[in-house]
């Protein structure tokens, strides 16, 4: 209920009517109004799905709205994925042509300046 530990921790408000579990807005991400917090989950009230048509101020406000997947899919990527480390023979590799490309470019920059000091001798 309003007030409780749950709602001042900023958990989910699902059992007060929110519908953001029914919406897909981007309300969290793009700030409304560039004001952080400006939404109503932000406020500490539950969302009432103004972007969906069917829930718009449609479906009472403190009304509960069926959820169709209550759980993600599987297919999502974890959060925290395992990265492999970079191991020194990539590294010397890179560094290799890196300073070949580097080392090229300044030839060709030292034989451009000598054929233009030649044409203009």
């Amino acid at each position: 209920e309003y007030g409780d530990a749950g709602h001042r921790e900023g958990w989910c408000l699902y059992r007060l009517g929110c519908k953001g579990p029914a919406t897909h807005a981007n309300c969290s991400v793009n700030h409304f109004n560039e004001v952080v917090g400006a939404w109503p989950i932000g406020l500490g009230h539950p969302c009432f799905g103004c972007t969906e048509q069917a829930l718009a101020f449609r479906v009472p406000l403190h009304d509960t709205v069926p959820i169709d997947r209550p759980t993600p899919p599987d297919t999502y990527p974890p959060i925290h994925a395992e990265q492999g480390k970079v191991s020194p023979v990539a590294t010397g590799v890179a560094g290799l042509v890196g300073g070949a490309v580097v080392g090229a470019a300044w030839m060709a920059a030292k034989k451009l300046g000598e054929d233009e000091t030649k044409s203009k001798n």
